[in-house]
Parts: structure tokens; C-alpha cells; sequence
């Protein structure tokens, strides 16, 4: 699971918006309640791309207030940069992350 921040200039009040792209089992863990309707269609295209051989990703986002995101990102950064259990400290703070409530955008097919 990848994690990319759009950042707005320092002066504008819009909230960070924070993307994630993964595998459909991943990112659909992390989802906000509701949009069953996108959830199950989208669901039915990564199916029918996966048995038609096509490797698919799944994209979601979730917008952060300034405070939101300070919080994570400093625990982001210590997971990171940590000698000892790096890669469980990081799915730690991947699983805060999903506690953002996230908004599937829906899925996508891409060529190797």
C-alpha cells in the first residue's frame, strides 16, 4: 500500500487530501461506511479484470485537516526511520491510517 499527500500552498485553508493505492483487499479494509453501490460494482471490475489476467489496483483518499495530519505524520516518520520492527511499526501506522474513514475512487487496471 502506497501513501501520497497532495499539499496545498502554506497560506490555504483546503485540507491535506492523503491517497492511498493498494491491492483491492487492503484498501477496501480501510473504507468509510456506506457507497455499497461503488464498493460492490467497483468489486465486480476488479474481479472481471483479475480472471481476464489484468494486474488492478485499488485508489481511495480521504481529506485531513492541518491537525489530522500532523499527528499522523509525525508517528509516519518515526515508523519509518525506527532500526527495530520497522515494517510492523509501519503497518501500525497504515492501520491509523484506515481509521481516516477512506472513500474508494475505484479501481484501476495497469500494464507491467
Amino acid at each position: 500500500m502506497d501513501i501520497q499527500l497532495e499539499f496545498e500552498l502554506e497560506n490555504d485553508t483546503r485540507p491535506e487530501t492523503c491517497f492511498l493505492q493498494g491491492a483491492d483487499t487492503v484498501i477496501y479494509e480501510r473504507l468509510a461506511v456506506g457507497n455499497d453501490d461503488l464498493k460492490k460494482v467497483t468489486r465486480a471490475h476488479l474481479e472481471q479484470f483479475g480472471s481476464a489476467g489484468l494486474r488492478t489496483l485499488c485508489l481511495a483518499y480521504r481529506d485531513l485537516s492541518p491537525e489530522t495530519y500532523e499527528s499522523w505524520n509525525e508517528k509516519f516518520i518515526q515508523a519509518k526511520s525506527s532500526l527495530r520492527d520497522r515494517e510492523t511499526k509501519l503497518d501500525e501506522v497504515y492501520i491509523l491510517s484506515g481509521h481516516f474513514c477512506l472513500v474508494l475512487m475505484g479501481g484501476v487496471v495497469f500494464y507491467k
